[in-house]
């Protein structure tokens, strides 16, 4: 099997995923195309006794928040319950902030199906409150369906993705060539390998989800394949499709 993969994420939330892809065979090629600014110096966190849960639609979520509550020595409310997406928030709250009994998943590794899974089957009350730690890029459509159901809903804008200079990743993406596959964790990834490498691509594309694949496609890209989810064994199920049918 002869692979060459770049993955456009940086490589401490890729490690799993390149670890994975070495044992299959794959040569693996990382570049972080985005970087993560944190925001909660800017934007304090609101008050935890006025919410009832607190929803985690990502790893860097997670990161802002249990900075915030370790730099403060904050109290966690005993009746707060957390909600998060993906195996990998759930893991980073439970490593820094050991929280196990309280976390809930939803089924689908999204934020969508994380607010369709809380309005459906929780049992969730019209007084109760929600904090959702997010990006400030964050889609509105998780808040729009939480509100929708009779839930109170805080953002709580905690960071930002940043694009790698275009000129600056255009110069690294060079080092990296040739590969036949790249790996796109987020919409916001896309956007910022695009402005670097603009279209046509000859090499085939992973997206995480639909969101990144419709990203993918609204700037011309071909042959997209997306994962099942965002965990390591689903997108190197994707990579070694797109590597099959490349």
């Amino acid at each position: 099997m002869s692979a060459r993969v770049l993955i456009t994420r940086d490589a401490e939330r890729a490690r799993g995923l390149v670890d994975l892809l070495v044992e299959k065979g794959i040569d693996v090629l990382v570049e972080p195309v985005t970087k993560t600014v944190y925001l909660h110096q800017k934007n304090p966190l609101p008050d935890l006794r006025e919410f009832s849960w607190i929803a985690f639609t990502s790893v860097h979520g997670v990161v802002a928040f249990a900075s915030v509550v370790q730099a403060k020595r904050l109290e966690l409310p005993t009746n707060i319950l957390f909600a998060v997406v993906g195996i990998a928030t759930a893991a980073e709250l439970e490593k820094r902030l050991h929280i196990f009994d309280s976390v809930v998943h939803g089924p689908e590794s999204n934020a969508i199906g994380l607010a369709r899974w809380l309005t459906e089957k929780t049992n969730l009350r019209t007084d109760d409150s929600l904090l959702w730690a997010c990006s400030s890029l964050a889609d509105e459509k998780f808040k729009e369906i939480l509100i929708a159901g009779g839930l109170k809903v805080t953002s709580w804008k905690c960071y930002t993705t940043v694009a790698i200079p275009p000129e600056d990743l255009s110069l690294r993406l060079k080092r990296h060539l040739p590969w036949n596959i790249a790996v796109f964790a987020a919409p916001s990834a896309v956007s910022a390998f695009a402005a670097a490498w603009p279209p046509p691509w000859s090499f085939a594309c992973v997206a995480f989800g639909e969101s990144t694949a419709k990203a993918l496609r609204q700037i011309g890209a071909g042959n997209i394949f997306i994962s099942a989810g965002p965990d390591s064994a689903a997108v190197t199920a994707a990579v070694l499709k797109a590597n099959i049918t490349e």
